[in-house]
């Protein structure tokens, strides 16, 4: 019996800022490995693994410094800038469990495993969900930031995963609340622990 290969792709470190599935990010990029992973994944039909680094101040978090969970991302658009840097477009397409990490030729590449968070009970997830947009509406009122265009497009998502992702990643909170709700690997208990974000958020 042969293994299975793996899945292996150029890996972009983020900083301060976390990518879900879904959501479309402007990223500016300016540290060497991390352009030469964008132009390599330019070769690999604009795909790139995107996750973010546990602490804002490392200079080289590869390895130990980044999460290991992150997500599969297309890039849609990359310029480059007059002062050597890129900016780029991407769009998060599904979560990854990061393995090892490795550099070749100035890019870091990550072999990694795509996956989707359970659900243990699709009545109760509907109605989490439903609830969710309660409590995300009135988050809202009392949050001037946010555009109204961003409530309208929640109501529109009847999709539990997709809606989820939406709210996350839409929230103003810390980066390791939403690394942590990025990791739950049960939509059931991620919606009950957006709830009690929520909650607190509206009680402040």
């Amino acid at each position: 019996m042969t293994d299975k290969p793996k899945n292996i792709l150029p890996v972009l470190h983020l900083r301060g800022v976390l990518v879900f599935p879904y959501m479309m990010a402007n990223l500016d990029v300016g540290h060497t490995h991390s352009m030469k992973s964008l132009e390599r994944a330019a070769l690999e039909n604009n795909r790139i693994i995107l996750a973010t680094q546990k602490s804002f101040l490392d200079e080289n978090p590869i390895k130990s410094g980044i999460y290991t969970t992150g997500v599969l991302a297309e890039i849609k658009q990359f310029v480059k800038m007059p002062n050597n840097t890129m900016r780029v477009l991407v769009e998060g397409l599904n979560r990854v469990k990061l393995g090892e990490i490795f550099e070749l030729d100035a890019c870091y590449f990550t072999d990694y495993q795509e996956f989707e968070p359970s659900i243990r009970d699709v009545l109760e997830v509907e109605a989490l969900r439903k609830l969710t947009l309660e409590y995300f509406e009135k988050w809202g009122s009392v949050n001037n930031k946010v555009s109204p265009e961003v409530f309208i497009t929640a109501k529109a998502i009847e999709e539990p995963q997709r809606f989820f992702d939406f709210i996350v990643g839409n929230l103003f909170i810390d980066i390791k609340q939403k690394q942590e709700l990025l990791e739950e690997e049960c939509l059931d208990i991620a919606f009950n622990k957006v709830l009690v974000i929520l909650t607190r958020e509206i009680d402040l």
